[in-house]
């Protein structure tokens, strides 16, 4: 994942990757220095290209706040609350869910169900999320659905 750090500093991604891979965090650094356009991402997004290319993406996908916060995000803190969890494996079936998805429907627009643990500390069973992914060229965008209209 080539995460895209915040202009105060590195965000969470890149120092989740640093413990992950080193060299995935400084891409991500040398990403933002590079392409300072793209730096804000991190604020609002989370860039998991990197780990969408294993999935058939062939541009660049992000997932909103929002989403990575329930569906994706998960630390050794949350294991002892809830029931074991690994953030890479969540990050996974999440990209999985949204390539079956755009494959079977093949619209710009495509919504889906995803069944995750949320991280609330008490949760020990997946509940359904509805979510959302937009195509952009050959980029994807990954949102929590309001409506499936």
């Amino acid at each position: 994942m080539h995460a895209v750090p915040t202009q105060q500093g590195a965000n969470r991604s890149t120092r989740i990757l640093a413990r992950l891979n080193p060299l995935d965090a400084l891409v991500g650094l040398l990403d933002a220095i590079f392409a300072p356009e793209e730096a804000a991402v991190g604020a609002t997004a989370e860039d998991a290209t990197f780990y969408g290319a294993r999935h058939g993406f062939t541009g660049r996908v992000t997932i909103s706040a929002s989403v990575w916060a329930v569906a994706v995000r998960w630390s050794a803190k949350d294991d002892k609350k809830q029931i074991e969890q690994d953030q890479l494996a969540r990050l996974d079936e999440l990209l999985a869910k949204t390539r079956s998805c755009t494959r079977s429907t093949g619209k710009v627009t495509c919504f889906f169900d995803h069944l995750c643990i949320h991280r609330d500390g008490i949760s020990m069973h997946p509940q359904r999320l509805r979510l959302k992914a937009v195509w952009h060229h050959t980029n994807v965008e990954i949102s929590l659905a309001l409506d499936d209209n």
